[in-house]
């Protein structure tokens, strides 16, 4: 094989030729329709009439602030309280990685769910690699993919910010009891909280924005369990990636 650098960039001849289907699992979006669901099924709107309203995101709201001064426009306070969600990191030993491998085949009905799953941004997948897939079904009625099964271990923090330190407490302890209350269900959508939470009450104190803050923060360590499937198209192998919850099995 031989390869030509330029710059930045890289031509490389190979007589390999690989499929991708990704997987697109993000755990802040995940979240953050959970956890919307839960506060209003817990009444929060009615805990405090001052406070009715809560913004769940994963965008800081002190970026949201910079940008109203950057842009010169009144800082608008509406945004609090607010929890943000965020992945702040990832772990994948490479004592999981890859280790276990084997062979799968896919069948004309099996890729036709995978297709449902790309319409919904679940999976993505070029269009060439597409028709290359359904012109290989069309003729053989399969194709044999290759299966890595691998954890990660992901930290996520739910980001609590008030101009109330009641109410910043307040939501500390409610953002505990999410996830200790939806440890089940939260395991079905991919996220095993076995790893622990932990947490900061209070402490937290901004005033650089023209307003004093308050911040908490609750943090939990989640296993997730992720697949991956390689073909190589020489062999009629392909990869793709996709969702530990779906499963794909012809009917």
């Amino acid at each position: 094989m031989s390869s030509l650098f330029l710059g930045s960039y890289a031509q490389v001849k190979s007589s390999h030729h690989y499929i991708w289907i990704i997987e697109m699992f993000d755990p802040e979006l995940s979240l953050m329709p959970r956890m919307r669901d839960y506060f209003g099924e817990i009444g929060y709107s009615s805990l405090n009439p001052n406070f009715q309203n809560i913004r769940i995101g994963n965008i800081h709201p002190f970026a949201l602030l910079r940008l109203q001064e950057v842009l010169g426009n009144k800082l608008d306070a509406s945004i609090f309280p607010s929890i943000t969600i965020a992945n702040t990191s990832a772990v994948e030993s490479m004592e999981v990685l890859a280790k276990d491998g084997h062979e799968e085949v896919i069948t004309t009905a099996m890729f036709a769910k995978m297709l449902i799953e790309m319409q919904k941004g679940t999976l993505v997948c070029s269009d060439e690699g597409i028709a290359a897939l359904q012109s290989k079904l069309a003729s053989d009625g399969s194709f044999i993919a290759t299966k890595f099964t691998y954890f990660t271990q992901e930290t996520i923090d739910a980001n609590i910010w008030t101009e109330n330190k009641d109410m910043t407490s307040l939501i500390f302890d409610l953002t505990k009891l999410f996830f200790i209350g939806n440890v089940d269900i939260l395991k079905e959508d991919n996220f095993d909280l076995s790893g622990g939470m932990s947490g900061r009450r209070s402490g937290d104190i901004n005033t650089e924005l023209g307003m004093l803050l308050y911040g908490a923060n609750v943090e939990v360590s989640a296993k997730l369990q992720l697949s991956c499937m390689r073909i190589d198209t020489d062999i009629q192998n392909i990869q793709y990636v996709y969702p530990r919850n779906i499963v794909y099995e012809e009917t």
